[in-house]
This record gives C-alpha cells, structure tokens and sequence, in this order.
C-alpha cells in the first residue's frame, strides 16, 4: 500500500504544481487580480487554456489528461499508472523529450509537468533559431504561434518582461 501512497502523492503534486502555473497564466493572460476568488475547479481552469495557436495549445491535452488521472485516484484505493494511458502525456514527451526512455508512467508524469510548466510560463519570447538547448527541440514558426514541428532543429527561449 505505501508504493500506491508514493504514487499517488507524486501524482498529486504534479497536479498541483500544474495548478500552480496555470492559475499565473490565466491571471495574466485574462488580467485577473485574484483567479482563486472565481473558484474554478482545475478541469475549468485547463479549458479555459487556447486550443490552438499558442504553446500552451500543445500541452492542454497532457493537462486535462493528468486532471483525469488524478481523479481517478481520489475514488481508488490501489494506485497505478501505464505508459499506455497517459496518451497526450506521451505525445508531449515524444517532441519536447525525444530519445529519453522513462521506466514508468510516474517518471513520465513527472517530466511532462516540467514541460508543461514552462509553456505555462511562455510569455513574451524572443526566439532564436539554430542555437542548441538541450531542454527545448523543434521549429517554433512565428513569434505569436509557438508550433512545433519535427525537423531537428533545436531552439532556445529567451524570456523578456
């Protein structure tokens, strides 16, 4: 049973770490003093995030797939996670962490959260092509559409006010 509770607070705290950027990019973007006055459950908060055109756009699926996870195990005592389920979890990871074979589907929980909360964090950026960073691989098209697209080219972020 402590293998389930281990499971299940990683699993927890990946959805709450998520929680966490997700309420910073909708105060921002939706200009929000206090999104947490406006008692959002997490479901309402990831379908409020674009469906297109934006970085946040590419990991939405992941989220509300964790979302879905996680609830899954507030109504169950035994605790598990199969790479097969996480779908859109593993589509993120096939593009933003390609070649990085995880053991589990936790580990692979645990490093789609890192991804998804830095497009979380995706703002304003300056891109620069054609400089290596080993974080972040793929074409992103335009300054306004964060796309990824797989050509092997690798990218870097530069983060401005």
């Amino acid at each position: 049973m402590s293998t389930g509770h281990d499971l299940m607070g990683r699993v927890l705290k990946c959805h709450l770490i998520i929680e966490h950027y997700l309420d910073r990019f909708l105060a921002a973007k939706h200009h929000i003093d206090n999104i947490e006055d406006a008692r959002l459950t997490f479901s309402q908060k990831a379908k409020l995030l674009p469906n297109a055109g934006s970085a946040v756009s590419f990991v939405k699926p992941g989220i509300l797939k964790l979302n879905a996870i996680r609830n899954r195990f507030g109504h169950r005592l035994e605790a598990h996670v199969e790479v097969a389920e996480l779908g859109p979890i593993n589509e993120v990871l096939k593009v933003a962490r390609p070649g990085v074979d995880f053991v589990s589907g936790i580990e692979r929980i645990e490093a789609f959260t890192t991804v998804a909360c830095t497009w979380l964090l995706v703002n304003k950026v300056q891109i620069q092509r054609g400089q290596y960073n080993t974080k972040y691989k793929g074409v992103i098209q335009s300054y306004n559409t964060y796309k990824y697209i797989r050509r092997g080219q690798v990218l870097v972020l530069h983060f401005t006010g």
